[in-house]
C-alpha cells in the first residue's frame, strides 16, 4: 500500500477531513480519549510554549491550549487551505504552513519550543523520518521533549515495514534517533467502539546540546 494525498485538494472539498471537530459520531469516542492521553503527557511537562505538527483544522491546538491556559501553543500544518481556516476559526493562536519533512522547513516566529508534537502526522512522513527527526531536535530547546501520538490500527496493514504497531514506534525511535532522545514516558489505550485503535502517546527528551 502506499499513501498518496492532496491535502490542499483535501481542505477545500471536505470542511471536516477525518472528523477533526470531534462532532462526528463515529470519532467522538477517539477524539475524546486520543486528546486525554496527549494533555496527560503535556501536563506532566508544564512547558512554556508547544509546536503542534499536523495541526489541521487547528480544533487539537486549541484544546491543548485550553488544558495549558499558560502555555503558548502555536501550530503548523502541510495544508495552505487548513492553515487559513485554523486562523479564521481560532485567531487567538498562531499558524503556519510548513512541511516537517522537508530539508527547507523554516520555523515560525519562535525559534525553538519547549514541546513539538507531532500528532497524528506518523503514516505520512514514514518516508522521511530522519529528516523529520533533524527538524524536531532544531526546534526543541536543549531540554526539550518530542511527543509522538498516533494512531495504530490492531490490523494495521500501512506501513508495517518500517513501523508496526506502537511497540514498533518505540523501537525506531530509540533504535534511530536515539542519539538525539531518551524515552521519558510512553502510555497508550485501546479506543473506539469497537477497540480497533490503538492509541499511544510516546514522550521524548533531548539528550544533546543545541546544533
Amino acid at each position: 500500500m502506499e499513501f498518496v494525498g492532496d491535502f490542499d485538494g483535501l481542505y477545500l472539498s471536505d470542511p471536516d477531513p477525518w472528523d477533526q471537530s470531534g462532532e462526528g459520531e463515529r470519532m467522538v469516542d477517539y477524539y475524546k480519549n486520543s486528546r486525554r492521553l496527549l494533555n496527560q503527557s503535556l501536563a506532566c511537562i508544564n512547558p512554556k510554549n508547544v509546536l503542534e505538527v499536523g495541526c489541521g483544522l487547528g480544533v487539537s491546538t486549541q484544546a491543548i491550549a485550553d488544558s495549558l491556559p499558560d502555555t503558548r501553543v502555536d501550530g503548523v500544518d502541510i495544508s495552505k487551505i487548513a492553515v487559513k481556516k485554523a486562523r479564521r476559526s481560532f485567531p487567538d493562536l498562531r499558524f503556519y504552513s510548513g512541511d516537517i519533512g522537508d530539508d527547507n522547513f523554516k520555523r515560525g516566529e519562535t525559534n525553538v519550543y519547549d514541546v513539538v508534537i507531532l500528532h497524528n502526522v506518523l503514516w505520512y512522513i514514514l518516508h522521511c523520518l530522519p529528516d523529520v527527526c533533524r527538524n524536531s531536535v532544531r526546534l526543541l530547546t536543549e531540554n526539550g521533549r518530542l511527543i509522538v501520538c498516533n494512531a495504530f490500527l490492531i490490523n494495521q496493514r500501512f506501513g508495517k515495514d518500517i513501523i508496526d504497531g506502537f511497540e514498533g514506534m518505540r523501537s525506531y525511535a530509540l533504535k534511530n534517533w536515539g542519539k538525539d532522545f531518551g524515552e521519558e514516558h510512553a502510555s497508550r489505550a485501546e479506543i473506539g467502539e469497537e477497540q480497533e485503535h490503538i492509541y499511544g502517546c510516546l514522550s521524548l527528551k533531548r539528550t544533546k546540546g543545541m546544533m
